[in-house]
């Protein structure tokens, strides 16, 4: 069946079913705010009122019940989500899982036929989305982590050909990878993380191609916290970019379903006047 948005429905319909075992009570507030005022009734599956956070065990238990994640994968996903979620399973709130997939979206639209290394890759479900949905002709995704590695390559890398995704160890401002190898660099919630925030830049121009680009994001200045080295405000961040590249295009991201500007995802814009204020910066640079 067709896959569409709601303002895009040529057909009129009865009702909308919300169903979700883990997210059900946010998608269908989110359903409310588009149908309510149509008429349509929003009528939910399981019908459970929002509750406090998952206890582990029950998390577990739903992906290896529902998801078809081996038990040991399953523990290792609870036991980290706060920093290594998969985003193709129901771990986080709807809202936070789909800010990460709409950078991805942004990113894929730039890799056509190029070859990638998606950085600080996590569990890897971006380094395939740049593959299938971006046509990459080539996907390295790299993780200090070697649990985070492990992981994606059974989840995300099974059954693909190693020319076209491989996921390998390695940190950003050391990857291994030779002198203008790459074409594109994906480099999402990364910079932030890292000390030596501008030896990533210096390695990032490194390995890549004169002509090549590089997509980043940065949470808007958290201020400190237990995994940041650095808190980016828009001006040290494009500040920081611009020292290292020719051409700096800063874009915000805020949760939601808003459509800001044809070409870009919901809830990604360009910076300008007048806009929100960014929960996460976005910079293409060349």
């Amino acid at each position: 069946m067709p896959v569409v948005k709601p303002e895009q429905l040529d057909t009129q319909i009865d009702a909308v079913v919300i169903s979700s075992d883990a997210y059900e009570y946010e998608l269908y507030q989110k359903a409310r705010t588009v149908f309510d005022a149509k008429g349509v009734p929003v009528l939910r599956i399981y019908g459970e009122d929002k509750v406090a956070r998952e206890e582990p065990d029950a998390s577990v238990r739903r992906l290896v019940e529902k998801w078809g994640v081996s038990d040991s994968d399953a523990r290792w996903l609870v036991a980290n989500r706060d920093e290594r979620h998969d985003a193709t399973l129901p771990m986080l709130p709807p809202e936070r899982t789909e800010m990460h997939l709409r950078r991805y979206e942004l990113a894929a639209t730039l890799v056509a036929g190029k070859r990638v290394l998606d950085i600080a890759c996590g569990t890897g479900y971006g380094s395939r989305f740049l593959l299938d949905q971006g046509q990459a002709a080539s996907v390295i995704g790299m993780d200090l982590d070697a649990a985070a590695v492990e992981y994606a390559r059974r989840r995300h890398g099974a059954g693909v050909p190693q020319e076209s995704l491989r996921f390998i160890a390695g940190g950003a401002t050391s990857t291994g990878i030779g002198p203008g190898a790459l074409d594109a660099i994906v480099s999402f919630e990364t910079i932030e993380h890292v000390p030596d925030a501008a030896g990533v830049l210096s390695e990032f121009k490194r390995i890549l191609r004169p002509d090549g680009v590089v997509v980043m994001s940065t949470p808007n200045d958290t201020g400190p916290t237990d995994h940041h080295a650095h808190s980016f405000t828009r001006e040290s961040f494009e500040t920081l970019l611009k020292g290292a590249f020719a051409d700096v295009r800063m874009f915000g991201q805020v949760a939601g379903d808003e459509l800001f500007a044809d070409g870009l995802p919901e809830g990604i814009f360009r910076l300008g006047e007048g806009t929100p204020r960014p929960a996460i910066f976005i910079a293409i640079c060349r």
